[in-house]
């Protein structure tokens, strides 16, 4: 983890940029809007907290992240939108989402495009360094058949230290018209380097560091500790050159074809055990 250093109000930025347009009451610029506004930056952070737990319903913030922003957005003015954690842009193609404008010939780059050049352009207030250190697409990212789901952009803060803030009703509830602000959250930062730790008998001094190793090899190099193979599709090799002994060659795949290349089926809930699920989903507050 890394400490947070300033908040960028990523949906407020994307609306000074004209490219997006909250709904009814999560837009509003009136003077009613900021009296209350006025009073909400005056309140404790647990009022605060209960504010935005009064008004940001958990129906709606579930529609907003599983329907594209739900009723959050003026579909007819929003080119691109923010759902999810991290610094995600989802483009509002016509005839990918369900109110797109954006046409996807040509129309996806210039967005994609005048999206990244703002994003280098954003300096923290006080150091006036960048606040963005890269913009990746999806395609940097991510593989597989399900790509076409994931956000086309990525903001990733310089040295991951910014709070990527989603802002789910808009500036309203966070007292500022900035996109970006000191506030700290209370919450540390993912960082992308980590510590990884192996010991054992059968695990051998490297007389020289890992070089660069991912996240995704980690499940794979215990399978390998133990003789497993992963399924097909499995992102990431095992690490077999910390390993002694016969633990340091591939494990020959013998497998039947049906156990080497599994297929997953669609998989049909009793009402009881949908009954559970549900459950559990609205103990945790996401339904």
């Amino acid at each position: 983890f890394v400490s947070i250093r300033g908040t960028l109000h990523v949906k407020r930025w994307i609306e000074q940029l004209g490219m997006l347009r909250f709904a009814g009451r999560y837009g509003g610029r009136g003077s009613a809007f900021k009296a209350g506004q006025q009073l909400f930056k005056r309140l404790p952070r647990r009022w605060k907290q209960a504010v935005r737990g009064r008004f940001w319903s958990r129906r709606l913030r579930r529609q907003s992240m599983l329907q594209d922003g739900g009723e959050l957005f003026d579909w007819e003015h929003t080119q691109a939108f923010c759902t999810t954690e991290y610094g995600g842009i989802t483009v509002n193609v016509r005839g990918r989402q369900p109110h797109g404008i954006v046409a996807p010939e040509g129309g996806v780059e210039a967005v994609r495009e005048r999206l990244e050049e703002a994003a280098r352009q954003l300096l923290h207030p006080d150091t006036r360094e960048p606040v963005i250190e890269d913009v990746l697409s999806r395609e940097d990212l991510f593989t597989g058949p399900q790509l076409h789901r994931a956000p086309d952009l990525w903001l990733k803060s310089r040295d991951d230290a910014c709070y990527l803030a989603l802002n789910w009703m808009g500036s309203w509830t966070h007292g500022a018209d900035a996109v970006f602000t000191a506030e700290r959250p209370p919450i540390g930062g993912h960082h992308p380097d980590g510590i990884f730790i192996a010991a054992g008998a059968r695990v051998r001094r490297l007389e020289q560091p890992l070089q660069r190793l991912k996240l995704e090899q980690v499940a794979p190099t215990i399978a390998h500790r133990f003789g497993l193979l992963m399924p097909e599709g499995t992102d990431g090799a095992p690490l077999r050159e910390i390993f002694a002994g016969e633990l340091a060659d591939a494990i020959e795949d013998t497998r039947p074809a049906a156990a080497a290349h599994p297929r997953s089926e669609p998989q049909e809930y009793t009402p009881e055990e949908a009954a559970t699920i549900e459950k559990r989903l609205r103990d945790l507050g996401y339904l």
